[in-house]
């Protein structure tokens, strides 16, 4: 019989890092060594199920380093920087097509996209494509406050459910030094 995966990303900045460490993180090597670090001790321990800590992707570096190449990842690929890896994420989990992912990453503009995604949930439930007008919504959840569509609220990060995006930092720093660190909840 085999496992059950639901995988998380987890969006984490730098400088929290560097405040629980007391370190700077001038090199991707030390982002590695303590981010996955931060993000056990953010993510809480978990007897089960289990969970697999997969890779991190830096906005700053623009690198990401997976612990193990042959875990199950959905997001993170080595071959793959920053805006790569986001744009993977917010396709999977937002729904957002290539057109409304560049444009929003070209502008940063929460408003225009939060006008645009709105109008396509409306339009998902007139069509009475319901899951997907729950997907869009969900897309939005958090948006203002994230900085970037598809992570929502610590408070709601658990175990199962779906697959999805969550805000972990202590506050949105902006842009430069966020971190997306993917990991997996694993039921053997």
């Amino acid at each position: 019989m085999g496992s059950h995966y639901i995988n998380k990303a987890i969006l984490l900045d730098e400088r929290d890092i560097e405040a629980e460490f007391g370190v700077s993180l001038d090199k991707m090597d030390e982002l590695r060594e303590f981010g996955f670090e931060h993000l056990r001790s953010v993510s809480g321990e978990w007897e089960f199920p289990s969970v697999d800590q997969i890779g991190l992707v830096s906005e700053r570096f623009d690198k990401t380093c997976l612990l193990d190449p042959e875990d199950r990842q959905l997001w993170l690929r080595e071959d793959r920087g920053w805006e790569a890896s986001l744009h993977a994420l917010l396709e999977d989990l937002g729904a957002l097509d290539q057109e409304t992912r560049a444009r929003f990453r070209k502008t940063g503009d929460i408003d225009h996209l939060i006008g645009e995604v709105s109008w396509r949930a409306c339009d998902a439930i007139r069509a009475e494509s319901f899951s997907l007008a729950i997907t869009y919504a969900t897309t939005l959840e958090n948006c203002r406050v994230a900085g970037l569509p598809c992570f929502r609220a610590r408070s709601t990060f658990t175990s199962g459910g779906e697959e999805d995006g969550h805000d972990f930092r202590s506050r949105n720093y902006g842009p430069g030094r966020r971190i997306i660190a993917e990991i997996a909840f694993v039921w053997d």
